[in-house]
């Protein structure tokens, strides 16, 4: 027996889109941005809402930005934008307009949608740094956004999903140093809330977390995806992939809360309805099984 979900919430993250003919490690971030669009046109044209949970563009310049809004003006559902540390909040609010601004000029919004309040939260620490992106790669949530997301959150009794860039807990990766520096203040603002999930991007893994009885994740998001040895104190073990690219897909009524991810880009075809295992494993060298 299926149920239909009062929401239909769609999140992509690390885009990366930069300006036309440019790209980012050696990756055509426009033929991923299409990909995304298109899949969400074929696929959730009946979505209730998109968010991009940060590093939309990869090097926050007006050109990127102008590019990316074309693609999401295309899509048949609306959408909500937040920001990472490779945004650039000044030119990302020249293209997108300042609605997508709170009172104090952050990315953030709360958005009432199918019984459900979804909020957007922006981490990204202003630059620029020392490697040249516009924002520190750390993320941060300062006492004005903090404060406004205690507001949010205490004038509603919906069901919340909350999404920011940077995640507020430590994965046992190398990228840990790198995430919100302020998490814990993160979970004293949510006081008694219990948001139904909260998503981020920034580590480009796929990722849960259970911390204090709530339920954290990661998207890989658009980009490069990213592997290592998790927990290695040892050398550098991070790899970067080419893919998948994915998107989640968040179903949620009163009761339940279910999140699919959507490999939008893959490097693998898909195999018959009735593979063999010979179809499904490969065949390793000098093994004649």
């Amino acid at each position: 027996m299926t149920t239909t979900p009062a929401l239909k919430l769609l999140a992509l993250s690390d885009l990366h889109v930069t300006a036309p003919t440019a790209g980012s490690y050696g990756l055509d971030t426009h033929a991923r941005l299409e990909a995304a669009m298109e899949r969400i046109t074929g696929a959730y044209g009946d979505s209730d809402l998109l968010v991009l949970i940060g590093d939309v563009t990869d090097r926050g310049d007006p050109k990127s930005y102008f590019a990316l809004k074309a693609a999401l003006d295309r899509l048949p559902i609306p959408y909500a934008v937040t920001l990472g540390n490779h945004d650039n909040r000044e030119a990302f609010a020249t293209v997108f307009g300042t609605d997508h601004l709170d009172p104090n000029g952050f990315a953030q919004r709360a958005l009432d949608v199918e019984g459900h309040r979804v909020i957007l939260l922006d981490t990204l620490v202003e630059g620029p740094a020392a490697n040249g992106n516009w924002g520190h790669g750390h993320g941060h949530l300062c006492d004005l956004r903090l404060g406004w997301l205690r507001d949010r959150l205490d004038e509603t009794d919906l069901p919340t999903i909350i999404a920011f860039h940077h995640p507020a807990t430590p994965l046992g990766i190398q990228m840990d140093a790198m995430n919100l520096d302020n998490g814990g203040a993160f979970r004293a603002a949510l006081g008694a809330h219990r948001p139904r999930a909260i998503l981020s991007g920034h580590v480009h893994m796929t990722t849960t977390t259970i911390w204090d009885g709530l339920t954290f994740h990661t998207l890989a998001g658009g980009h490069t995806s990213s592997t290592e040895a998790y927990g290695a104190d040892g050398p550098d073990t991070k790899v970067r992939r080419t893919g998948p690219a994915t998107m989640a897909v968040v179903l949620s009524d009163e009761m339940r809360t279910t999140i699919h991810l959507d490999a939008y880009v893959d490097a693998h075809n898909p195999v018959p309805d009735r593979a063999t295992p010979a179809q499904l494993l490969p065949v390793r060298a000098g093994n004649s099984n």
